[in-house]
């Protein structure tokens, strides 16, 4: 049986197919580690915006307790790595 010879419109099309597959399951392997990194963000951000709320509660300077939550943020990402 004699080999079938692709146009090079066809062997284009069939590189970029295979391409975008391997790109598609490349990102559904790897985006629930993303939506978790992002979700502890804003979940981080909740957690902070509580400390400055807070901490203005209590009459105190709102610029110190930005402060404090910058340095709390600092501490909890060295805490992932």
């Amino acid at each position: 049986m004699a080999e079938e010879t692709k146009s090079p419109a066809t062997e284009l099309l069939d590189r970029y197919c295979k391409t975008m597959k391997e790109n598609e399951k490349f990102l559904r392997s790897n985006t629930e580690e993303t939506y978790r990194e992002v979700i502890d963000l804003i979940n981080e951000a909740i957690d902070l915006v509580g400390f400055a709320v807070e901490r203005e509660k209590g009459k105190e300077d709102l610029s110190i307790s930005y402060s404090y939550a910058i340095k709390l943020c600092n501490l909890h990402r060295f805490a992932y790595w």
